[in-house]
């Protein structure tokens, strides 16, 4: 299946928002296990790789002024942008079954001296090379936005459940609980003396 005919195949954006059901199942569907590998395996990847890739990117940017210093290495920063594109194809591939497919190479020729100049500059003119370089940048900040949200909110969800448990065994040995309060109906004590 390639991205571009997912919505054929019937692959949903939000399946866990389609019904109440769904809803319900949503923690504990395989889906949300695949979603959550991704998403470990997408932030190590993309912190560690993309970081490399848009600090070099910028800094021989930053030395292209200074003489052109930095242009050979923009260039290799490029060059190294295009090969991290393939590679995260292939992850998404792999982790989600959807598979992207590549652009078209950058043109090449037989390598000579009077070209050095042309290999030197392809890589700063492959728009391809940047759009690689601008996703390095921007999954790495959406990555870390959604790794800060997920456990966020998975901390949230034990603290919930950590609070409510303390406060009914709080309540329960308090003696304040008049009626029902949920868990302590179904302990062997309530049961006594509902008798």
């Amino acid at each position: 299946m390639t991205s571009t005919d997912a919505a054929a195949h019937g692959v949903d954006a939000a399946p866990a928002l389609s019904s109440r059901a769904a809803l319900l199942r949503a923690p504990v569907d395989p889906a949300t296990f695949r979603a959550l590998a991704q998403l470990a395996v997408g932030s190590g990847w993309l912190l560690m790789a993309g970081t490399v890739l848009w600090v070099s990117v910028l800094l021989c940017a930053l030395l292209v002024p200074a003489l052109g210093i930095g242009l050979p290495g923009l260039a290799a920063s490029l060059f190294v942008a295009r090969w991290f594109a393939t590679v995260e194809r292939g992850r998404i591939a792999v982790q989600t079954d959807v598979v992207i497919p590549s652009p078209t190479p950058p043109a090449t020729g037989p390598v000579t001296w009077g070209r050095a100049w042309t290999l030197l500059v392809a890589p700063l003119r492959d728009p391809r090379a940047w759009a690689a370089a601008s996703y390095a940048l921007l999954g790495t900040l959406l990555v870390t936005v959604g790794l800060l949200l997920v456990a966020t909110l998975a901390a949230g969800a034990v603290a919930l459940v950590v609070v409510g448990a303390v406060t009914a065994a709080a309540a329960s040995r308090s003696g304040w609980v008049s009626a029902c309060p949920g868990w302590s109906c179904w302990s062997p004590r309530w049961r006594w003396r509902s008798r």
